[in-house]
This record gives structure tokens, sequence and C-alpha cells, in this order.
């Protein structure tokens, strides 16, 4: 050891037994290099403002073999949250808001060849598709889960595996994406269906439960017929729950269209039923029911079925037309038959 250096470590050492824990006063100093190296020596842990303000690191945009959750993406600037796949010459990862990210090395043509030949069509349908998941809103968990999904659809491609790899990987992210928008359409729908029933039905309960007052004032027939009305949106309920899962999804049409259309779809339902119930009162279909003691029951039964069937309401449509356009039901007044003007 030099003269120098024995000096310094006396030095250290006469400091040290001056100083105790009451005078120990923290202060921020400049090291040189030397001095960085004399530290680390003696164990002593430096603090600089890196270590205070730790930024993600800068990969190496040659190589992304080793790219790791937290760093940057040199080509894109942005932080990895997910990495979905690295590869020597590509990267597929999403950002901290969960938005897919891809970038490649400058050599990636040159070490793969070229690119696949869908390589096209695969940012056609991921383009298509992520347009398409914005109108869904999806939730976090379920954003993540699908963009992962379509991250794949690019592994696939930049790793240029064959070409029914490449499409089974892009339906299995359409599929996922179009089963989150019959959700959500199915919520609009049926949202809609059940507000205009349950109105419906309040009103029938109402009028039921004052039966006593309202039906001496508008006649027991019409009474009854209203309340089969309402009645008839339990049918309509049936049928949009039994078919909602055959519904076409274009959530282009919006949640104003969807919704209009649940609820028009208990309004008809309802319509059947109303029909229903007069052809009954008015003995053209069924009148023999009106003789028998629980004829209201079989009446609302009816009319259920008219609310859900799309059959029984255009087959009572034809049969009051044809019961309007018989002959025998519409006789000749003695006026019109005098005023035929006469053969010659």
């Amino acid at each position: 050891m030099t003269e120098t250096n024995g000096k310094e470590n006396e030095q250290i050492e006469q400091i040290g037994s001056e100083v105790t824990p009451s005078n120990i006063q923290p202060k921020t100093v400049e090291l040189s290099g030397s001095q960085i190296h004399q530290a680390k020596d003696h164990n002593v842990v430096i603090e600089n403002d890196e270590s205070r303000n730790s930024q993600p690191k800068v990969h190496d945009a040659e190589d992304y073999a080793y790219f790791q959750v937290g760093e940057i993406d040199p080509n894109t600037g942005k932080v990895a949250k997910v990495v979905i796949m690295s590869d020597p010459c590509y990267i597929v990862y999403l950002d901290p808001t969960y938005e897919l990210e891809w970038s490649t090395t400058g050599d990636y043509e040159v070490r793969n060849k070229s690119y696949s030949a869908l390589y096209g069509e695969t940012l056609n349908v991921v383009a298509r598709l992520d347009a398409m998941s914005e109108v869904v809103n999806l939730s976090v968990a379920q954003k993540k889960v699908f963009r992962v999904l379509l991250g794949m659809a690019l592994v696939a491609m930049l790793g240029k595996e064959k070409p029914h790899v490449i499409r089974d990987a892009q339906r299995n992210a359409e599929a996922y994406l179009l089963d989150r928008m019959k959700e959500k359409t199915r919520g609009w729908y049926l949202s809609a269906a059940f507000i205009v029933a349950a109105i419906a039905l309040v009103l029938s309960g109402t009028l039921w439960g004052f039966r006593g007052y309202f039906s001496p004032r508008i006649g027991v027939n019409t009474f009854d017929i209203l309340a089969a009305t309402g009645i008839g949106s339990i049918g309509a309920l049936i049928s949009i729950i039994v078919r909602s899962n055959k519904m076409v999804v274009n959530l282009e049409s919006g949640k104003v269209i969807y919704s209009f259309e649940g609820a028009m779809r208990v309004v008809v339902g309802m319509l059947g039923a109303l029909l229903a119930a007069l052809m009954i009162k008015a003995n053209l279909i069924l009148g023999a029911i009106n003789t028998l003691g629980n004829s209201n029951a079989v009446m609302l039964a009816i009319c259920i079925a008219a609310g859900a069937s799309e059959q029984i309401t255009p087959s009572l449509v034809k049969k009051v037309e044809s019961i309007v356009a018989a002959d025998d039901h519409i006789p000749e007044s003695n006026d019109a038959a005098d005023h035929k003007p006469k053969a010659e």
C-alpha cells in the first residue's frame, strides 16, 4: 500500500472516532469516480437522483428477445404493461392503458426474408376489431383479455405461422368480441322490453285490484279486454327471452334502435292479445269459452299465447279478413241493387 493510501486510512479512522449518533447530519455530496469506488469497497450505499426517481429502462431496439414488463419500447416510446410475446426480431405488448402495441427490429425482414403473406389481412382485421371494441365499451378486465387475444393474431403473423393458425387467432379474438357485443345489445333490448312490460303489468294489476270500481263504470267486457291486453306483455317477454340468443348483432345501429325494437316487440305482443280478446268477446273465435265458469282464465291464457306467438296474431288478422270479405257476411242492400244498371 502506498504512503498516500496509508494517510487516507488514518484520516478515516480519526473521523470515525469523532462521529457519534447525536451529531450525524444528513448531507448530500457529489463524489468523484475514485471516491465512488472507495465507497463501494466500504459497502456504502450511494443514493443519487436516478435511484430516487427510477425511470423505466429503454430497451435495445435491435434485439427484443429479453424485453420485460416495465421497459420502454424505443420504437413507440410506450412502457410495456403486459408482454404478449418477445422475440429477437419483434415484440407484441400492451401499454399501461391496455392498448395493443407492436414493433419489429430494423433487420426483421433480413432475418425472416419477408413478412407473412397474411401481413395486410391481419393488420386489417386487428384494426377493424380494435375499432369495434371501442363501441362495446369493454371493462378493464375484458379489454385486457380481448387485446391479448388480438395480440396473439399479430404474434402468429409476425412469427410467420401457417395461414390457418393466423386465421384461427383472428377468429378467437373476433368470437370473444362478438360475445361481448351480444351481451351489450341484449342488455339494451331486454331492458327496454322489461320496462314496457312492467308498466303494462302495473297498469293491469292496478285495474284488476280496483275492479270493483272500474268494472261497473267501463263495462265488464271492456274491463276484461283491457286486463287481457296488459297480460299479453307476459307472452311478449317470454318470446323475447327465448329468442334473444338469436339476435343479429350490429352495434352500429346503436342503443336507441335496440331499445326501440325491444319496446315495440312488447307493444306488438299486447296488440296481438288485444285482438284475441276482442275476437273472443265477439264470438268470432272460441266463442264457447264465454259460457264457461272460468272463461276469464281461459281468455288470459290465450292472450298470453297470442303475445308470445308470431303466428297467432297474423292468423287472427287473416281470420278477420276472411270474415269481412265473405259475401255471406256482407248482405247486399236493396238500394244498391236498385241502382245497378240494367242490361240492355
